[in-house]
């Protein structure tokens, strides 16, 4: 049985409204997670980055706190950094800290600032570059694939595993026939791409639910196609999950994507997914639960898919199938119980203060810019002999905040 430990699961992604007033709705599995650490008999917290002025905590099901970035108007998500949260690591000095997301800059602030040596685990969302990649006591993966193609050292060495998304149907699968045949679920950016759907509309029945920046240009678009396209802007869970459930198939043609949870949620509720194979390599089995194929393939592997309703259906029990078996509480109990069972075993892989008799100097540096705190890292190095971590420290905030 593991032992007792301290945990912070840091969700770092901070952006721009919309996405950050819909943010409560998306970290179920999150929440979920600290329910089920603390069930364990762990001392669990969820922090979320914020530009909130202050920490504060949140009357939600797990007690959330909302830490907020050290500057509050930057654009970069993957560029803040949270004196705050720092300082809720100096004073809990948790066992184990989990973050959401790959590349992020606080990552590695808080290695280098923190004088507490915590066992570090990177949840993979998308990306899968990170100068501390190698030194993490384990990587929750997306995918089987994903650990294949980017973390076949962590595997190897017994520091890998898939974390199931969590998906919680709150309607039922939809009998036929249904309103839509194609739904499309996502903030609307140049990276989601809802508008290269549209050609669909010439023979089918749209609805792309979301908001953001590129909702309005979309929508001038719609307008100029032969069938009206649904765009309802955002919706709460359920009537996300109504709609989707209401549609014969999801169309997913973002460049970069990484495994959506709305993928997830279109399979727990019978609905099968075409989607690019180059965004999400091997998010599901392709020709089972839905299609995998290059991205100027998409729209001619929906049509197809949509006008052979017998396939169209089978994939949508196998997606019904699949999610009741890999998205469930268990399974995210179980990935989740081997991960702490792994990095429990044995003390932190890393060493947080590389430098620590410069620790003081590398603050001021931090607050005077990037440029004073290479220095003072290249000094250390230098004058340490330290290599590996810190000098990939300092080669990462030599190339920018990624």
């Amino acid at each position: 049985m593991t032992a007792a430990a301290t945990i912070f699961y840091v969700l770092p992604h901070l952006d721009v409204p919309p996405f950050e007033d819909h943010r409560q709705a998306r970290i179920g599995r999150e929440r979920r997670m600290v329910q089920l650490s603390r069930a364990a008999g762990h001392t669990a917290e969820l922090y979320l980055l914020s530009r909130q002025s202050a920490l504060r905590r949140l009357d939600d099901p797990v007690g959330s706190w909302l830490v907020p970035t050290d500057t509050p108007q930057g654009t970069d998500r993957f560029a803040h950094v949270s004196t705050s949260l720092l300082d809720a690591v100096q004073r809990a000095r948790p066992d184990v800290v989990v973050i959401k997301g790959l590349g992020y800059r606080l990552t590695h602030w808080l290695v280098l600032h923190s004088d507490h040596r915590f066992r570090l685990v990177l949840m993979a969302a998308g990306q899968v570059r990170d100068v501390l990649r190698d030194q993490a006591d384990y990587i929750l993966a997306e995918t089987s694939a994903q650990i294949a193609n980017s973390f076949r050292t962590a595997a190897r060495l017994g520091r890998a595993g898939v974390l199931p998304k969590l998906v919680e149907p709150l309607v039922a699968p939809a009998a036929l026939p249904r309103r839509f045949d194609v739904v499309n679920v996502g903030r609307f950016t140049a990276n989601k791409n809802q508008a290269a759907l549209l050609p669909l509309a010439d023979a089918f029945r749209l609805a792309l639910v979301g908001d953001g920046d590129g909702w309005r240009a979309v929508r001038d678009l719609a307008q100029q196609q032969a069938q009206p396209v649904h765009l309802p802007g955002h919706l709460d869970p359920a009537a996300t999950q109504a709609l989707i459930a209401d549609a014969r198939l999801m169309v997913h043609v973002a460049h970069h994507e990484g495994v959506a949870r709305v993928v997830m949620e279109a399979f727990a509720l019978g609905v099968p997914v075409v989607a690019s194979s180059v965004a999400m390599p091997g998010a599901f089995e392709h020709g089972v639960q839905g299609l995998l194929v290059p991205p100027a393939q998409i729209l001619p592997s929906a049509r197809a898919l949509l006008a052979d309703e017998p396939r169209r259906a089978a994939m949508g029990r196998a997606a019904l199938q699949y999610a009741q078996t890999h998205c469930s509480e268990a399974a995210l109990g179980a990935a989740l119980q081997t991960m702490l069972q792994r990095v429990l075993a044995g003390p932190p892989r890393h060493r947080s203060r590389w430098i620590d008799q410069r620790g003081l100097q590398a603050r001021l540096a931090l607050a005077a810019g990037r440029r004073g705190l290479r220095s003072v890292l290249r000094a250390g190095v230098q004058a340490a002999g330290l290599g590996g971590v810190a000098r990939r420290l300092l080669a990462a905030l030599r190339a920018g905040p990624r």
